[in-house]
């Protein structure tokens, strides 16, 4: 019967052992996932940074191009105008010139807006990346931490298990020693 107690006592204390070593291991994979998707989430926010530096500068290129494009139609207005005998600079003429300057600098300010938008909206979608991201790597460190008390739980439930295979009265006590009354306090 003694050696049935002790084996099972072994093998209770190399279950427990091996749960505990087991949640740990948990504990870290999770920890370790949480670190990695907040690096992934980390990485797609600097991705949509980049993506809203280029929406402005693009959209700078396109308007300096707009700029260019109105000053050429506004050129090619007065070239006309001046070859059908007529002068550029007064009247109606002046007056299509301004409209026509007019409108190229409503589609430039057009441009810059869309871009400015666009831009925006990469900024909105870094910052929902950055801010997963730090909600990942903190529910694995709370999975992690979970885990690790449950280990302790669980070595301290093992024990408590092992424990109770030996019965309190085969454990011998020593007796009291005795006291020599000469020498007390």
């Amino acid at each position: 019967m003694a050696a049935l107690t002790a084996a099972l006592a072994a093998l209770t204390a190399a279950g427990t052992i091996g749960k505990f070593a087991g949640e740990r291991n948990q504990a870290n994979a999770a920890q370790q996932q949480g670190n990695y998707e907040s690096s992934v989430y980390n990485q797609n926010a600097d991705i949509a940074d980049m993506q809203a530096h280029d929406a402005i500068a693009r959209g700078r290129e396109a308007e300096l191009r707009q700029g260019m494009q109105t000053k050429q139609l506004v050129g090619s207005q007065r070239a006309a105008l001046a070859a059908s005998g007529i002068d550029p600079n007064v009247g109606s003429s002046a007056e299509i010139q301004a409209d026509t300057n007019l409108l190229g600098t409503l589609d430039a300010l057009t441009i810059r807006n869309n871009a400015a938008r666009e831009a925006w909206g990469y900024g909105t979608q870094a910052t929902q990346y950055r801010g997963a991201g730090a909600m990942a790597k903190r529910a694995g460190e709370n999975t992690a931490a979970g885990l690790r008390n449950q280990s302790w739980t669980t070595l301290l439930t093992g024990g408590s298990q092992l424990a109770s295979m030996f019965p309190s009265n085969t454990i011998k006590k020593t007796p009291a020693t005795p006291v020599n009354e000469k020498y007390t306090y």
